[in-house]
């Protein structure tokens, strides 16, 4: 998970997002990766991977996805946080 904050959320972000960034993360191994805009100015970003040694093998590049993030929305991470799933409904 990663949680994100820029000076507005847009349509365009949104574009870009579903577009551009969810590729990317979904090429690195995610089953299922979700953005939720939590107020008019934040974001969380939860991406799911099927078991730990896919997420470790994907974290450098999920770095860089940040950071290309960041540049391109002018957004800021606020802080990123990862665990095990322990519980689940619907998938």
């Amino acid at each position: 998970m990663s949680h994100w904050e820029a000076p507005e959320i847009t349509d365009n972000m949104y574009e870009t997002m579903q577009k551009h960034f969810m590729p990317m993360i979904k090429s690195l191994g995610a089953t299922q990766c979700f953005e939720v805009q939590t107020s008019d100015t934040t974001v969380s970003i939860i991406a799911v991977y099927p078991d730990e040694v896919t997420f470790i093998e994907a974290s450098q590049r999920i770095a860089e996805i940040r950071s290309e993030g960041s540049d391109t929305f002018g957004a800021t991470l606020i802080k990123a946080e990862a665990g095990p799933m322990v519980a689940s409904v619907g998938i």
